[in-house]
């Protein structure tokens, strides 16, 4: 009994455990009354914390999501959530194409703001925002100005901004001496302060809107406050953005 002992146990060393797979989830979000693409929606796998953010084109990508039984929910501010239930056992790296995901609108209908004054934001006032509103040219935006204007990212704030260029791709630049759209990031570039620290290089729409306390945005140097002037930029424009408690964007 002892070689077939022996024989078992090298077996069991031999088994090498599979690796499990890993499937691509893609697909395409639209608004069901217009048929248009819904862009800035947020497509979840709520069982394994797997999220994207559909683009101008109403996709998304999901990529890592394991076998088993999984319920993906699509949110967007102003329309109705939804959800799509579904089991599979992938056997292989694979990607699964959902099709098309219909949002229906729905009309907001937002709790009662109550405004007691500038002051009362004690955040912004802790930052000097209302200091630089009252003394500075600039453009200030405020939370409720943001919830007015529902925007899907933080880059559409500037769309209306006088001064500034937004392209689809979510950058910024400053139309400042700008001889064309093709190079207008590469040779004025705004400048970005997430809560006073200097965040270029990053993408302006990884801060989310609803955690924005206020905005400011000066579209050249002379408007630009001192503590925030760039050497060897001096006719681009700087955006300064506040989260509200110091929050950020997960």
């Amino acid at each position: 009994m002892r070689p077939t002992l022996l024989l078992v146990t090298l077996l069991s060393l031999n088994v090498i455990p599979l690796v499990a797979q890993r499937a691509t989830f893609v697909g395409v979000v639209h608004d069901s009354a217009t048929g248009l693409p819904v862009s800035g929606a947020t497509v979840e796998v709520l069982e394994q914390a797997i999220a994207a953010v559909t683009d101008s084109d109403g996709r998304f990508r999901l990529e890592g999501v394991a076998g088993g039984y999984i319920t993906i929910y699509v949110q967007r501010l102003g329309y109705s959530p939804g959800t799509v239930g579904l089991e599979f056992s992938p056997t292989r790296s694979m990607t699964v194409d959902l099709g098309e995901i219909a949002m229906s609108q729905v009309a907001l209908e937002l709790d009662p703001v109550l405004v007691e004054g500038e002051e009362s934001d004690e955040r912004l006032r802790e930052v000097g925002f209302f200091g630089r509103r009252r003394t500075e040219t600039g453009t200030f935006i405020t939370y409720e100005d943001i919830v007015k204007q529902n925007p899907s990212n933080t880059a559409e704030l500037l769309r209306r901004v006088p001064g500034f260029r937004v392209f689809v791709n979510g950058t910024v630049s400053s139309t400042r001496g700008v001889p064309s759209i093709s190079q207008g990031f590469a040779q004025c570039g705004v400048q970005y302060y997430v809560d006073g620290v200097h965040a270029d290089g990053s993408d302006l729409n990884t801060v989310l809107p609803r955690v924005i306390a206020g905005m400011e945005v000066y579209t050249g140097s002379a408007s630009i406050p001192p503590i925030y002037r760039v050497s060897g930029n001096p006719k681009c424009g700087v955006v300064l953005i506040w989260t509200r408690s110091g929050g950020r964007s997960p």
